[in-house]
């Protein structure tokens, strides 16, 4: 890596990476040959040379028009940096207790496709929280239950997340129950004359996701609240008892 490219990476622009080194070459020098060896435009020069006096790395000499810019001692980058590095010290307290009221904030994310909706579940197994869904199997699109089968499952199961599920009972469903077991769920079916769910609803952490398998509004949103996500889980418990435990 170029030193420039070091310079960079420290908060210098790579104008004034190139300006620094080329008036630290050649010392005490004028603002005509600093531009010859940075290979910087000579108007430039002297905007950046403003820039570099402010982060107390380059000092004017001279006077009239015999002025010379001089950098400082390299040695005065590392000051700064560990000047900065005490100053954020002093605010990462702030920073963290703002950071953790962010995410005590209700946030909503939507998403798209068959691709966007895999994001969802791609949460899911982030999150590695217990999960209880509500899943209408029989109107998932055949691409993404692939998908779910043959990824999803197999990550919720590898991060050890139990699932406790509720499907409309229909052949597609049953299918799904037979390997229950290893897939880490235990899914209960409801009558679906009664309950003719359509969507998915997956709770988990404090998240919830809505999810809708319709070709013309393929589309799901996951809910951050603590609130919402509570009266979801207690809604999921009362029908979960209520059907019992089925072989």
């Amino acid at each position: 890596m170029l030193i420039t490219e070091y310079l960079e990476k420290i908060g210098l622009s790579k104008k004034e990476a190139k300006v620094y080194l080329a008036n630290l070459e050649l010392g005490p020098s004028s603002i005509a040959l600093i531009a010859s060896r940075s290979g910087v435009k000579r108007t430039t020069v002297y905007e950046v040379m403003k820039s570099l006096k402010e982060k107390q790395l380059v000092s004017i000499t001279g006077k009239g028009k015999k002025i010379l810019y001089i950098t400082t001692e390299p040695e005065k980058i590392k000051t700064i940096l560990e000047q900065q590095m005490t100053l954020f010290s002093d605010i990462l307290p702030q920073l963290r207790s703002l950071s953790k009221t962010a995410r005590k904030r209700p946030t909503i994310q939507v998403f798209e496709g068959i691709e966007g909706l895999y994001s969802i579940y791609e949460d899911i197994i982030k999150e590695k929280k217990q999960l209880c869904s509500i899943v209408a199997f029989s109107k998932m699109q055949s691409d993404l239950s692939k998908k779910i089968a043959e990824e999803f499952v197999k990550d919720r199961v590898k991060h050890n997340i139990f699932a406790q599920v509720i499907a409309p009972d229909s052949k597609t469903s049953i299918e799904w129950q037979k390997i229950d077991k290893q897939s880490a769920r235990e899914m209960r079916l409801i009558d679906k004359e009664k309950y003719p769910f359509s969507i998915e609803i997956s709770i988990y952490g404090n998240k919830t996701a809505f999810i809708s398998f319709k070709e013309n509004e393929l589309f799901g949103v996951i809910i951050q609240s603590a609130e919402i996500t509570k009266t979801m889980k207690l809604m999921f418990t009362f029908f979960w008892a209520s059907l019992g435990k089925q072989k």
